[in-house]
């Protein structure tokens, strides 16, 4: 369902593979260079800042706890949602190239899974994140080069001794549920029957003998209405999910399975298929919701085979936080189709093609009128786990 969430602002901004994949090995040396690292919390409300002689580097994986928190303790199992700073060993600005702020707070929360797969990537980080509380805090940093992707199974890449590398510092900022939990609807036994083992996580949907043609409206039907927040379009989700093919039902993604090495995904609303957004938008946090999406509204005509045509899903709405630099993009679609708008009415109302002396565009400071641009919408393509989402 996803236009691959991975490759959103939030992730492209931050070498994010530091924290979730393996890294550099480790050593037994005590000496921690963050040691010298001086950080400004900013009351976990704001970006961080940080202060460090550079340029700045590790020959290793490296954390240090800065804060414990004193809200709940992590435990296996856990999601949770965190925010995440990234600061460059080289110049310890925490802008990229394109002078964007490497961090999650000009968009979203990032979630993490506290599993076995985060415990054999990345060691150091799960160790670090079991030893704190929701309100806690960290930072690390490590040599693994992030250009080069480990093969699995085998030590990362590392960059030569003396190479600056990144420290990034991480707050946990709250857990979220396994699974929804609220008033079940009633069943539509029109619609495909979706059940759920929640001890095996063993998740099915069941299309009905009698189906029909495919669908060519949206299918949004809550299974469990939840009582959080309303989903805004200029959210982030975070969810489980399944989906099906309405076609002969054939599954393509399960994220309720107990094996499911990323049971939570989270991803910004106005990123995924149109499906999605539309069937989303407005629903509760702790819902259950089934979309029977028509193939208009899926993946279009270059969507891989397991996924053309019309498709099934069903989504547990986990949380939703506000996705900041979506809400700054519709601002600037919303001004420009304002613009738009007053330019059509003024053309209107003179016919000849000349402004209106109250219309009419300020001038540069050549003398010529100026318009802004609007950044340009990027789509992307569902989730290469499995090739959709």
């Amino acid at each position: 369902m996803l236009k691959h969430h991975k490759k959103a602002a939030a992730a492209s901004v931050l070498c994010l593979s530091l924290l979730l994949s393996a890294c550099g090995n480790n050593t037994n040396n005590t000496d921690n260079p963050l040691d010298k690292v001086q950080v400004d919390m900013n009351g976990a409300t704001a970006a961080p800042s940080a202060s460090f002689s550079t340029p700045f580097s590790v020959d290793r994986n490296v954390s240090r706890v800065i804060e414990e928190g004193s809200g709940e303790a992590i435990q296996d199992g856990d999601n949770i949602l965190v925010e995440i700073t990234q600061f460059n060993g080289t110049d310890g600005s925490s802008k990229d190239a394109q002078g964007r702020e490497q961090t999650t707070y000009a968009s979203a929360p990032f979630n993490i899974t506290v599993n076995e797969q985060l415990k054999e990537e990345d060691p150091e980080a799960y160790e670090t994140v079991k030893k704190l509380k929701v309100g806690g805090s960290f930072m690390m940093s490590s040599n693994r080069d992030p250009r080069v992707q480990p093969s699995p199974g085998a030590p990362a890449k590392t960059v030569s001794p003396g190479t600056p590398t990144n420290v990034q510092v991480i707050t946990v900022k709250q857990k979220i549920n396994n699974l929804v939990s609220g008033k079940a609807e009633a069943e539509d036994p029109k619609l495909p029957k979706f059940t759920l083992d929640e001890k095996s996580g063993k998740a099915e949907i069941k299309l009905p003998e009698d189906k029909g043609e495919e669908p060519k409206e949206l299918v949004s039907k809550d299974l469990i209405v939840g009582s959080g927040e309303k989903v805004k379009e200029t959210d982030n989700v975070y969810a489980r999910y399944m989906g099906v093919r309405w076609s002969d039902g054939k599954e393509f993604e399960n994220h309720y399975n107990a094996d499911s090495t990323q049971p939570v995904v989270g991803f910004p609303l106005q990123q995924v298929i149109q499906g999605w957004q539309k069937g989303l938008v407005g629903k509760t946090v702790g819902s259950r919701v089934e979309l029977v999406i028509p193939a208009s509204l899926a993946y279009g005509e270059q969507a891989p085979e397991n996924t053309k045509g019309a498709l099934v899903f069903v989504i547990d709405i986990l949380d939703a936080k506000t996705n900041h630099s979506a809400v700054k993009s519709k601002e600037q679609m919303d001004a420009l189709k304002k613009q738009a708008a007053e330019k059509a009415a003024s053309a209107s109302a003179n016919p000849s093609g000349g402004a209106a002396p109250s219309q009419a565009p300020a001038p540069s400071g050549d003398g010529s009128a100026s318009a802004s641009a609007s950044p340009a919408a990027t789509e992307q393509k569902p989730s290469e786990s499995a090739s959709t989402k």
